[in-house]
């Protein structure tokens, strides 16, 4: 029931965008390609641009891009053993039994991952209207399975995004790619599927918390309600997901799939008649051909029902 969401850049930025005498170094540096100079120039630069938004930024996205993966293996008793290609565990080869198992930690627990981490959350708390940054710290958060400080920072920002909406910059001080009522939903919507596929209580208990998130800051959006309204559902609660998808559809007549949804939801509650009318009207948009198939098949055998 998640909507195709705006896609935020894969980390934070390309340093490039920047125009400060600190980025020009560091774009200088970069372009000689001299890596131990470029740390020690941002090693020095954590208190000479401490003030300096677009130092966090850069940063952050070099420290993570240096960072790598680290294979961790437990202690095994001594001995020969064998490696199962399927899921790399370790095999003795003289009982049949698996002893261990082969892994990665992700990149956010290695030092120079734990160092983009902690600059970014710096820069986050320091410039809470640079969403540029927010919004690369929890994706760094998400990669590094932090679930619980990636909703914290998501929540901060949608927090500051409601006390000072006018505030909000993206990279270098610009203006957001897209009216912020729009793009912070949209681009956050990736974070709360996230949480509802997993499927467990402690999850859904933080796509809750950050979905009450995106309302209370932009009611006006329809992403958010739908997916309450799949999360409702998913645990049982047919009557509160019927009345999201309703809010969703005063949100966005013509969205498609909260549409699509909103019908579905009226047959499962057995109101046939409003099924009918919210799939006659899904039917008039511009909707990719299974669906329409769907929704076509949908509404013949209601109108039989009804006959």
């Amino acid at each position: 029931m998640s909507m195709k969401p705006t896609l935020i850049l894969s980390l934070l930025i390309s340093a490039s965008a920047f125009g400060d005498k600190f980025t020009d170094k560091y774009n200088a540096l970069k372009k000689a390609g001299n890596q131990k100079a470029i740390e020690k120039f941002l090693e020095d630069s954590s208190n000479k641009e401490a003030d300096n938004p677009n130092y966090y930024a850069t940063a952050g996205n070099y420290w993570w891009g240096a960072a790598t993966e680290r294979i961790q293996m437990g202690a095994l008793p001594a001995g020969e053993f064998q490696l199962d290609p399927n899921d790399l565990s370790i095999i003795d080869p003289k009982t049949g039994e698996k002893v261990g198992s082969i892994g990665s930690l992700p990149k956010g627990q290695s030092e120079k991952g734990k160092k983009a981490l902690g600059i970014l959350k710096t820069g986050a708390k320091k410039f809470p209207n640079r969403a540029d940054i927010s919004m690369g710290l929890a994706h760094l958060q998400k990669e590094s399975k932090l679930t619980e400080d990636y909703v914290t920072t998501l929540v901060g920002l949608l927090g500051h995004a409601k006390k000072s909406p006018r505030s909000l910059k993206w990279m270098n001080d610009e203006k957001l790619p897209k009216p912020a009522e729009e793009f912070l939903p949209e681009s956050i919507q990736p974070y709360s599927v996230a949480l509802f596929k997993q499927e467990t209580p402690a999850t859904d208990k933080l796509c809750s918390q950050l979905l009450d998130a995106i309302t209370n800051t932009y009611p006006d959006h329809p992403y958010a309600y739908n997916l309450k309204a799949a999360l409702a559902d998913a645990n049982g609660k047919s009557g509160e997901a019927l009345k999201m998808l309703e809010i969703a559809y005063t949100k966005n007549p013509n969205d498609s799939l909260v549409l699509s949804n909103l019908a579905a939801s009226y047959v499962r509650q057995d109101k046939k008649d409003r099924a009918i009318r919210a799939y006659k009207k899904l039917l008039t948009l511009k909707i990719e051909p299974g669906r329409r198939k769907e929704a076509e098949a949908a509404l013949k055998e209601l109108s039989k029902e009804t006959k």
